[in-house]
């Protein structure tokens, strides 16, 4: 089989298709001998990561700050391939009360989760986007275009946001409150 029959969007050299192959065929404990030296699975799934990315044209990579470590090789992709890195950000991560990571531990964890247990999507994004995050004033309760047009990096917090679950609930109910009343 040939890289275009398998991958006929990968636009880059033929080393890189095989890059992308092995990745598909080629089980996760090994490491592939398709360049001079073997390339380790973790690093053919950060080139895959940064294909991908490229090919999207992403400019931006906003992520959680568990990524940091893998920026530098990333980068470094980015740069045998031509291609000028996205700029990075990463954001601290959302902390459970007992100020852990967030995990399964500490309850929901999909948003499914919480709209089958009553929330409603504008209040959770609107909480969620305050985890760590302030726009200017005091206001809290804020639409998703107010969000979208004061938002700015240089305005979220450098320490991890506690998830607190009654602050969700005063949000949640402020959003009920004003929901328009059924004819």
């Amino acid at each position: 089989f040939s890289c275009a029959s398998i991958l006929p969007a990968c636009s880059y050299d033929s080393a890189l298709c095989r890059l992308a192959l092995a990745w598909i065929f080629v089980p996760s404990s090994a490491s592939v001998p398709i360049f001079s030296t073997p390339i380790s699975r973790a690093s053919m799934k950060a080139a895959g990561v940064v294909v991908d990315d490229a090919a999207m044209k992403i400019s931006h990579v906003i992520r959680g700050e568990d990524h940091i470590s893998n920026t530098p090789r990333q980068i470094a992709i980015y740069h045998a391939l031509g291609e000028t890195p996205p700029t990075f950000a990463h954001l601290p991560m959302i902390l459970g009360s007992d100020r852990s990571k967030l995990s399964k531990r500490h309850g929901a964890t999909s948003v499914v989760e919480y709209e089958n247990m009553g929330y409603l999507g504008a209040a959770f994004l609107n909480y969620l986007m305050l985890l760590g995050w302030s726009p200017e004033g005091t206001q809290e309760l804020l639409t998703k275009d107010e969000i979208v047009n004061s938002f700015s990096l240089d305005d979220v917090a450098k320490a991890g946001a506690i998830f607190d679950i009654q602050k969700l609930n005063w949000m949640n109910g402020q959003y009920i409150r004003n929901l328009p009343e059924p004819d």
